[in-house]
């Protein structure tokens, strides 16, 4: 009797002495995380081949400036940039982020970057790789840390799980959502669009429509791409941020040109309006410019562009909810009819960049 209490006292302190082992490695996850995501890297980077142009990765690493401060943890991000046509991005336990050259093709504009690395990001931050091992293994993520720092016979099989769920993107439904918003939050408190996460999702929701066995990445897996638009289109309302399409798609921007002795305002590639080149015609484009780069957004319908009656004599250009251009003895004789018919042209040009979206929802 003696001898079992004996001999159940030892194991119990050996018990204790594992977990208190085990808490003292948990404690110190960041350096195994960034261990294990260094080696899941080498794997990474002989499949596919590292692109290191200095002006694409300075590009890339100034828009990752912008997003980490808004993290919650201090880890060594870096972005690493690998040659792939199909648009992807993943990221690595410790803050390793790889995005392929066929996703930067793919983007229209930086803040559709951002948005790709913010949900890359928020995986990392939230240490979502390491949540799905534990769940995948149904172990905790204490054990997981045991595991990588002994680095024993369990550590292939920590690597291979790692790569699957990062380069498949194969989280779980929650954590996806998460990444999802809190990329969205994101992307607001560093001063980017949040509309750009929209545009990117709508963009590969058609990719996925044109070529429905191509893995469009990042944003195949559950839940679906319709469904992701929609809870982020609604999160974006609740917050109360605009949701303006034009900026990240880079689209319905007006630029004046000079042409000898003419002036011509462009809306993208669409002529709108043309004049003799003095001070008062420019004077007069640079202010209908500014007009519309602000009011001339890809949510609008046709009939929200209209010629108005403003007095008895006096007609307007109403865009929206602001007026535009007003017939005054200043502008001289300004045919508003002909304007209205071109920027609708352009704006049903610009939205046939995404022809499966319905703006107006």
């Amino acid at each position: 009797m003696l001898k079992k209490l004996v001999l159940l006292l030892w194991v119990f302190f050996l018990l204790v002495c594992h977990t208190d082992v085990a808490f003292s490695k948990a404690s110190n996850t960041d350096t195994e995380e960034i261990n294990l995501g260094k080696k899941v890297a080498i794997q990474v980077e002989q499949r596919w081949d590292r692109i290191t142009d200095p002006a694409k990765i300075a590009r890339l690493n100034m828009l990752l400036r912008r997003l980490i401060p808004y993290l919650n943890r201090d880890l060594p991000y870096e972005i690493r940039l690998i040659r792939e046509d199909s648009p992807n991005a993943f990221s690595l336990p410790g803050g390793i982020i790889f995005i392929t050259t066929g996703m930067i093709d793919f983007t229209h504009s930086d803040s559709e970057i951002a948005a790709i690395l913010a949900h890359e990001l928020i995986h990392a931050d939230r240490k979502h790789v390491m949540i799905q091992i534990a769940r995948n293994q149904k172990i905790s993520l204490v054990a997981i840390a045991v595991m990588v720092a002994s680095k024993g016979q369990t550590l292939p099989l920590i690597l291979a799980n790692v790569a699957q769920i990062t380069m498949a993107n194969s989280y779980s439904r929650d954590l996806e959502k998460e990444a999802d918003i809190e990329g969205l939050n994101l992307l607001a408190a560093s001063d980017f669009p949040p509309s750009a996460m929209i545009t990117v999702m709508e963009g590969l929701s058609e990719e996925q429509l044109k070529h429905p066995y191509v893995d469009p990445g990042i944003y195949l897996d559950h839940p679906e791409i319709s469904e992701r638009i929609s809870y982020q289109i609604s999160h974006i309302r609740h917050q109360g941020w605009p949701l303006e399409r034009k900026w990240p798609l880079n689209a319905l921007r007006s630029k004046i040109i000079f042409d000898k002795d003419h002036i011509s305002l462009f809306i993208d590639s669409t002529e709108i309006l043309r004049g003799s080149a003095d001070m008062e015609s420019e004077s007069l484009f640079n202010e209908i410019s500014l007009k519309l780069e602000k009011d001339l957004q890809l949510e609008m319908a046709p009939y929200d562009i209209q010629v108005i009656k403003i007095s008895e004599f006096q007609k307007a250009l109403r865009v929206g909810n602001s007026i535009v251009l007003t017939e005054s003895p200043g502008n001289g004789v300004l045919d508003l009819n002909y304007i209205r018919n071109k920027l609708i042209i352009a704006l049903q040009s610009a939205q046939s960049i995404h022809p499966t979206v319905d703006f107006m929802k």
